[in-house]
């Protein structure tokens, strides 16, 4: 831990390379840390998992990108924005746990994450960015929610086994309004579903 420690500034990680990383790929952060600064795991290869802080504010743009051996995630429910890029180009990450509280999902968080096969959006979630799950090709199925007010240009690109978006709302009218968000292209390739919070 000591290596890490000299990445600290404050409550503030800076930086963290492949050779603060054991053989196993295992990382946990400190829990004084609050935030995660941008770019700060970006191309650390021999990283599969990494367990973060529950007290974390912020992680900053791509701060993960290029941990090409990432494989799962779980985020703390005291983040309420994914920044841009956040994930980009994790090829093997499999799953990530997304905060109970999360409102904003930045562009390009998951782009080029192919081995995402699902993920549980939650009901708070506001807006999706701009190409945020880009090239997601293993990305099978997703629930979205009657608060979502916007999607992304090209938010869904690429998500070429994508075969079923449901929709999760008590009314038709909220189911209406989230379906027109969801692109025409992909509204005529994809099974649009309304689902109750009891289904």
């Amino acid at each position: 831990m000591s290596e890490l420690s000299m990445s600290i500034d404050g409550a503030v990680l800076k930086k963290v390379s492949n050779s603060q990383i054991n053989e196993k790929g295992v990382l946990e952060v400190p829990d004084a840390v609050t935030s995660i600064s941008a770019m700060a795991f970006s191309d650390c290869t021999k990283l599969t998992s990494l367990k973060l802080p529950s007290n974390l504010l912020s992680i900053g743009t791509a701060a993960f990108k290029n941990c090409s051996n990432l494989k799962e995630m779980t985020l703390p429910n005291t983040l309420k924005s994914l920044n841009d890029g956040l994930f980009d180009n994790c090829s093997n990450l499999k799953k990530v746990i997304l905060p109970d509280n999360l409102e904003f999902i930045g562009a390009w968080v998951f782009d080029g994450c192919i081995n995402l096969s699902t993920i549980n959006l939650p009901s708070s979630l506001v807006s999706i960015g701009d190409s945020a799950f880009n090239g997601c090709l293993n990305l099978i199925s997703v629930t979205l929610h009657s608060k979502l007010m916007s999607i992304g240009r090209g938010a869904f690109d690429g998500c070429f086994n994508l075969k079923s978006i449901k929709v999760q709302s008590n009314k038709q009218q909220e189911f209406e309004l989230v379906k027109k968000l969801i692109p025409a292209y992909i509204k005529e390739q994809v099974a649009i579903e309304q689902i109750t919070p009891y289904d």
